[in-house]
């Protein structure tokens, strides 16, 4: 497919809260609105078979990226290398499950069967400088569609650039791999998160459930959660206790690597 024709965009989606197990269900997220939600609606989800939430749209306009990927280091995960932007809609539970009926007959309405939530945590991903990596991130996290926090890699001095991945010369155990990869890589930061936040004196056996994954995808997505929720916690204990080093905390979260922290007494 990659060497017939000339393609003039590529999209990627992800489903990462895991709730389509089968390939062509995983419909794309399009380049529209952040904010609207549901089908023929104008927004992200606007395809009639597109998940409300819970997947990750990224979207390279131009072709500029050829449909390529890279791991980034502020999240341990694939993204589409020169996509200009992209968006997570995050559905923990997948409480908005991508059901299937009601768009064909014997459906008596053409309407998605699935739960549309009035409000949902958003993630947005930015290439500043235009180089082909997400440099920017932002976080509307009590969905009020206002982005609390912003990030820039390239503020805090963190290289956003990363090995890119030639996808048209990956078969499927290639790709399987490279999500093993990761997937074992985002459980070991987490692992790293938690003896660091032992070390200063917080408890992260409030997060016990993401501590035992029983699969690739567990690892994967617990992985990420526990590693994202003991950064906050231990954010919220440095902006009370040392402020001298919330910078250095959010440079280590977001270059992936805590082993760069280490803290003395004061």
């Amino acid at each position: 497919i990659f060497n017939e024709g000339k393609w003039d965009y590529c999209w990627f989606v992800f489903d990462e809260d895991d709730d389509c197990n089968r390939w062509e269900r995983v419909e794309f997220y399009e380049p529209k609105s952040l904010w609207k939600i549901g089908m023929e609606k104008g927004g992200l989800d606007n395809n009639k078979q597109a998940d409300a939430t819970g997947d990750r749209g990224e979207f390279d306009l131009d072709n500029s990226g050829k449909g390529n990927f890279y791991i980034a280091p502020f999240d341990g995960r694939l993204h589409l290398y020169g996509a200009e932007w992209g968006v997570w809609r995050i559905d923990m539970n997948a409480s908005s499950f991508q059901g299937y009926g009601g768009l064909y007959p014997p459906a008596k309405k053409h309407e998605r069967d699935q739960v549309e939530p009035v409000k949902f945590a958003t993630v947005k991903y930015s290439d500043t400088d235009k180089n082909g990596f997400f440099d920017r991130i932002e976080y509307d996290l009590n969905g009020d569609t206002i982005f609390e926090n912003s990030f820039s890699l390239k503020e805090m001095g963190i290289n956003d650039t990363s090995e890119i991945i030639l996808t048209a010369k990956l078969n499927y155990k290639d790709i399987h791999l490279i999500f093993k990869d990761v997937a074992e890589m985002q459980f070991k930061r987490a692992r790293s998160a938690m003896r660091l936040a032992e070390k200063w004196g917080l408890n992260p056996g409030w997060y016990s459930f993401w501590m035992n994954p029983r699969t690739l995808y567990e690892k994967y997505e617990y992985g990420y959660w526990f590693n994202f929720y003991l950064y906050n916690d231990m954010r919220q204990w440095a902006l009370k206790n040392r402020k001298d080093i919330v910078q250095r905390l959010d440079i280590a979260y977001y270059s992936g690597d805590w082993g760069q922290l280490e803290l003395k007494n004061k």
